[in-house]
This record gives structure tokens, sequence and C-alpha cells, in this order.
């Protein structure tokens, strides 16, 4: 399951920081309207005369034309899935004449798209607003479209829906086949297919035919009040955040509802903006009891709470129950449950695991792992060092440094989301500021968060998440005590030096290395256990020299398995110089270095995107 919520970020209108790491996103004005380019002509040619000054954006007839005129363009976004067909077929007839006097029939329509199938409802004035627009969208006149691929619209049945008095017998029975025959050739319309007013009709978006999503369900605009999240609290108004708070706006949002999640994107530029994970604390309600607002729709979770807005009573009710469906079904009710230890997710039998005892085969699965990573990279830590090298063998090489190789699989396209812990540099100073800085600097793909804010106000002081978890593509997670940072690298040898290389004699003499100080008294069994590379080693993507803007230092022995403060000894270092990290903060000849010995595990499968999850439900709640 692939959760580009836990992608996307949230704007000011959604009252939260337009980012931290995350993508800043422009409403477009009505006359510019995303990316479309619309020509209009002779109407804007001329000087300033009275017909260029009825054509100015300022106009507002002009605006709505604009308007109108864009949202008939088709979507540039393909939604279907290629060679596919779509199957239209009336299931079902209800009939209210108190509410709908003029379009008392509700018509259930089922549809099928290859191994999709999904149903939605619609009265007949739907049917003759999505005509009229065909009709203008064949009216325009385009370059990018051949003529006869926009046939004419298929035309609707003549008889008023007012004489269809029964909801059984052979006038509704002809009344359906007109309109499934309607709908089934604009489906065979390709440019009609893809207009956007027939997909608002069809309820269908870029997220409705992913298999890893799950099956087709709901989908549909709906107005959202920005605010309800329950962390930080509301800055606008008052302390206490809550749904019922003032100072929402509402926005129309198109609401998509899946098997484990509810997310909603922005109509126009078609961005997912959020996601609301299933979990214990997931609830629906409905109605103005229970809503505070006619046609009301409130979704809470954990982190938090979605008020939504429908246009009638039904609409609403039609969410209540698809999403109530899916909290039923195995697939959302499994996260809704409570689970053996409190745990958030249910038991995961037979998933494959395995595990480390020290930090060099960790990190050697690690780097496989990110340089194998197609779609997506999410890393957890409490403490991240951009510089660490996660490969040793054979000597120290660029190519596996963490920050290269996040660079790397960025610029191929993946995305990769960090999450670093947000320290109070008086008691601890961990550099998160300069990781966020360094790592966000790389490629705009890579998107960084530090949590959390240590305010007293806001009930978190002196907390932190410690958290050590690197998850790749969902298909692949790591989590233990490992952080990707300096003074974590060792094998099961647990060097305590790292001299220049030599070779070690086999007698037992102790080698005359000039050691003095603490190490006085252990050379030879220091020496006895010490993993040291050949001195003729070569690899061709070591280099030589490190650039300037590694910490500004022009050379480093990269013969050495522990570079500069990566030889870590916290009770005998002079300081920590976190932008210096090729500067030795410990004398090597007096002083060992620390070994450290810790626990790692590699889980696959449902357990991955377990992790997954986990990180997504975290990175939601701090945004």
């Amino acid at each position: 399951m692939s959760f580009e919520e836990t992608t996307g970020a949230l704007d000011k209108e959604d009252g939260e920081p337009t980012r931290e790491g995350a993508s800043a996103l422009i409403t477009p004005d009505i006359v510019e309207e995303g990316a479309v380019t619309v020509d209009i002509g002779d109407v804007c040619d001329g000087s300033h005369d009275e017909r260029s000054a009825r054509a100015s954006p300022t106009n507002p007839v002009y605006r709505r034309f604009l308007k109108a005129l864009y949202e008939c363009l088709p979507t540039e976004q393909e939604v279907f899935l290629e060679g596919h067909d779509i199957k239209v077929s009336i299931t079902d007839v209800e009939r209210d004449t108190r509410g709908h006097p003029l379009n008392p029939n509700l018509y259930t329509i089922q549809l099928e798209h290859a191994d999709f199938v999904w149903t939605v409802k619609r009265r007949f004035k739907h049917f003759s607003a999505l005509r009229r627009h065909l009709l203008l969208f064949r009216a325009q006149p385009r370059k990018s479209f051949k003529r006869y691929s926009l046939r004419g619209v298929p035309g609707l049945p003549i008889r008023p829906e007012l004489a269809v008095r029964h909801v059984t017998g052979s006038v509704v029975e002809h009344r359906k086949h007109g309109l499934e025959v309607f709908l089934q050739k604009i489906m065979d319309n390709p440019s009609y297919r893809k207009h956007q007013e027939t997909l608002n009709f069809l309820e269908v978006s870029r997220f409705s035919f992913v298999h890893d999503l799950g099956p087709k369900a709901k989908e549909g605009v709906v107005k959202k009040r920005s605010g309800g999240h329950k962390f930080p609290k509301c800055r606008n108004c008052c302390n206490v955040c809550c749904y019922c708070c003032a100072c929402g706006v509402w926005k129309k949002r198109w609401l998509v509802v899946k098997d484990t999640f509810v997310a909603y994107i922005r109509p126009r530029t078609r961005e997912l903006k959020s996601v609301l994970l299933f979990d214990q604390e997931f609830s629906v309600k409905c109605g103005i009891d229970d809503t505070g607002t006619h046609h009301g729709l409130l979704l809470t979770n954990q982190s938090r709470q979605l008020l939504c807005q429908s246009w009638s009573y039904r609409r609403a009710r039609d969410w209540y129950d698809a999403i109530n469906e899916k909290l039923s079904r195995p697939a959302g009710k499994a996260w809704i449950d409570e689970h053996r230890n409190n745990s958030f997710a249910p038991v995961r039998d037979n998933t494959p695991t395995r595990w480390f005892v020290c930090g060099e085969s960790y990190f050697d699965a690690v780097a496989d792992a990110l340089e194998n990573a197609e779609q997506e990279i999410f890393i957890m830590d409490w403490w991240l060092t951009p510089e660490l090298y996660l490969k040793r063998h054979g000597g120290l090489s660029l190519y596996w440094r963490l920050d290269e190789i996040l660079k790397r699989k960025a610029s191929q396209g993946v995305k990769v989301y960090v999450c670093l812990y947000k320290e109070i540099e008086a008691a601890v100073n961990i550099g998160s500021v300069r990781a966020k800085q360094i790592l966000q600097d790389l490629h705009p793909n890579i998107l960084v968060l530090r949590h959390p804010d240590h305010d007293i106000a806001g009930g978190t002081l002196l907390w932190a998440h410690h958290e050590k978890i690197v998850v790749v593509d969902q298909r692949v997670a790591f989590l233990g005590g490992f952080d990707l940072c300096i003074g974590r690298w060792d094998n099961c040898d647990h060097c305590l030096t790292d001299l220049e290389p030599m070779q070690l004699s086999t007698e037992e003499t102790t080698p005359d290395t000039g050691i003095t100080g603490v190490l006085a008294e252990s050379t030879a069994l220091a020496f006895a256990t010490l993993s040291v590379l050949p001195l003729d080693v070569t690899d061709s993507r070591r280099p030589s020299k490190v650039d300037a803007k590694d910490g500004g230092f022009t050379h480093v022995n990269l013969e050495q398995t522990w570079v500069g403060q990566d030889y870590y000894n916290p009770f005998h270092r002079t300081g920590l110089a976190l932008d210096q990290p090729y500067v030795d903060v410990v004398d090597r000849r007096e002083y060992p270095r620390m070994p450290w010995q810790d626990i790692g595990a590699c889980v696959f499968g449902d357990g991955a995107r377990d992790v997954a999850r986990h990180f997504v439900h975290r990175w939601n709640f701090i945004k």
C-alpha cells in the first residue's frame, strides 16, 4: 500500500504550517488555473481599447469565462487502466417526491472496469448536466484533439422525469435502457470518458484504480473545514483544538474512501493533501447533532478531526455508510480492534525476518536496501549523521556514504522522508538542524521533519520518540537500536583502536606502535582483535580526497575504518564539532574507541507494511 499522505504536505488554508521539509503549495488564480493556457484568439489582441478592457483578467465576466472554459478541458492525467473498457448498467431505481419533486427518481449505476466494480447514485438532472458540459466541450476550438475523435454527444430520453411515476414496469425499464446507452456511448469515447465532468460523475480519480490501494470505493466532492488537528493546538483563536473551532475555512476537496484510510485531494491540482488512517480511535459521525453543521460528516482518529459537509443529507449518509462498510470488513477492522500488548497492528504470522547483532551487518543490509529503492524511503532516527559510511569493506567509498546514497536515489525519482528528533541543544546536541539542512539541500525529493517542539503549554517537554526505523518501498523495514549516526558502526571484533594501516604480526611479541596512556597495558589484546585493511586493497570508486563541502577539509585518511568523529568515545573527547565530521575529537594514540553492541531486525511483507504505516501515521501527526 502506498499512502501518499505520507508524502504530501498541508498548506496554510488547512490551518497548518506550509512545510517543514514538505513542498509548499500555491493556489493558482482563476485566470491562470494551474498550467492550462487558454487561447481566446483576437479577444486579447490590440491596444488598450474597450475590447481589450473587456478581456482584462480583472473583469469578472472574463474571469468567469476562463473558469468555465478551464473546467471543460479534459484532464491530462490518465485515470483509467489502459486496454480495459468500462461497462455500465443501472441496477435499481428509488423514488422520492418530497425532497426532489422535479427529479424524484434516484438511479443506482453499477460500473465495471477491469476487476474494479463500484456503484454511484445519480438523478436525471445529473445526466443532463453531464451532457451540457460535453456539448460545451465539443463546441470549443482545439488543436490537440482530432475532430473525428469528438463524435456527437449522445442524447437522453425525451420523456420528462415526472412522467416516470413508478420504479417498476416497462416505462422505467425503457428509461433505464436509454440512460445506460447514453452512458455507455460516453464511456466508449476516450475524449469524453476522460473529461473532468465525466470523472466527477463516475466518482473516479487517479487513486481509484491502483491495486495496491485496494478496491474502488466511494469518492466525491465535499466541503472540508480547515483545522481539527490535535497537535499542535489551534493558534488562531483558542488553546483547545476541536472541530467546532470557529476559525476554520471551508474548502472544496475530493474525498476518497479506501480499505484502511480516508484521504482528500485538492480538485484543481489533483494533489493529495492529507490521509486519515484507520486506527483504534477512528470513528465517523453524521448529522447536525454529532457534527454541529447541516449535512455534516465528522471523521476522527488519533491525530485529527476532519469535519466535512455534503450538499444533502442523503449524500452525507452515503459517506457515513461507505466508511462504516470499510470499517466492518477485515482489512479495516484489523486496525480498529485491540491487539496483543496494546499494539496498533495485528499479529502477522510467518513473517520473514532477519536479525543483526552488530552494526557492520546491519548497515550493510541497510545500504543494499537503499540502493535498490524504487519508490520511497522512510527514515526515522533519534540521531542521524549524513556523512556516515554504511559499507566499509575494502576501504571507505563516497559511493556508500549515507548522504550520497540518498542524493543518488532522490535524483532517480525516489521520494525520501526523514523524521529526526528535535533535541534541546542545552541538554544534548546531536546536530538535527545541520542534518536537516544538509539533507534537504541535496535534492527536492528529500523531505525532513524534526519533532517535537519542546513546549510546556503544548504538553511536550523533555520527550523523544527514540525510534530507529528505515523502510524501503514498504517492502522491507529495519528497526532496532541502531541510529544512522557516528559511533554505531562496529563488527563482532569490537576493535579498540584505529591507527594507520599496518600488517599485523603473527608473533606473540607486542608491536611497537608508540601507543601511550590508557592503552599501554592492553595493546596486545587490542591488536589481537584488530581488523585492518590490506595495503594492496583498491576500489575504483574510492576517492583519495574529499570535496570541500565535507566539513571544509580537503584530505581525509580513507584507509581508516572509523574516520574523524566516528572514532567515538564520549568519555574522553575534547568536544563534538558536528559541522566538522572528519576532525578527530579523541586522541587515537591515547584513548580507545568505545565499542558498540546493539541488536536490529529486518522484516518483510506485511510486517514491513505495518512499520511503514506507523511511520506514515507519525509523519501525518507531526507535519
